[in-house]
């Protein structure tokens, strides 16, 4: 008998554009363990991803059967981000400092920006310049790195971020406690 009845697996890549059924998008394998073969979505942007998830986990938990779900992206981050955060932020939270990350950049990030009301969605974010004003935040000198780094080339397209290398940088010259 198999651990899990059903299986999602996340490549989480894509742009800011809206584009799906290419490489650099974001594509979605999902299916039973019974199937011979999984099925494959490329949805156009991380809106319509999370709705297509969203809906197969309420599926599959509404008929019982375990799900395994998983996403090709970091869950954690530098050592003492939380609290170089919450000193950066004069927010506090010392029973549930990883909260303070969550709610911040849950307030912060916004996906598909400049979609008009009924519209499909953009895929437009400022994630990059969110990351961006956390490097700034957490850095006292400009020529040091932040925690954050791996801005794609079209992250200059839509605002200026001159805290966030496209490229990680030697140990040397990353703040403390960056990974």
């Amino acid at each position: 008998m198999p651990l899990f009845d059903f299986y999602i697996m996340v490549d989480w890549s894509g742009g800011a554009r809206r584009r799906g059924g290419r490489s650099d998008t974001i594509w979605i394998a999902h299916g039973p363990t019974i199937a011979d073969a999984p099925l494959t979505d490329s949805p156009f942007s991380r809106t319509e991803a999370i709705h297509l998830i969203h809906s197969l986990l309420v599926n599959e938990i509404e008929s019982e059967r375990r799900v395994l779900l998983c996403f090709d992206f970091a869950y954690g981050y530098p050592v003492d981000f939380a609290a170089a955060l919450q000193s950066a932020t004069g927010k506090s939270d010392s029973d549930l400092p990883w909260l303070l990350v969550w709610q911040y950049l849950s307030e912060q990030i916004k996906d598909d920006e400049g979609t008009a009301p009924d519209a499909k969605p953009s895929n437009r974010s400022n994630r990059f310049e969110v990351a961006n004003q956390i490097n700034a935040r957490l850095s006292a000198d400009p020529k040091v790195a932040g925690p954050f780094w791996c801005a794609s080339p079209e992250a200059d397209t839509f605002r200026k971020i001159d805290h966030l290398s496209r490229f990680k940088l030697p140990r040397d010259m990353r703040s403390k406690g960056s990974a």
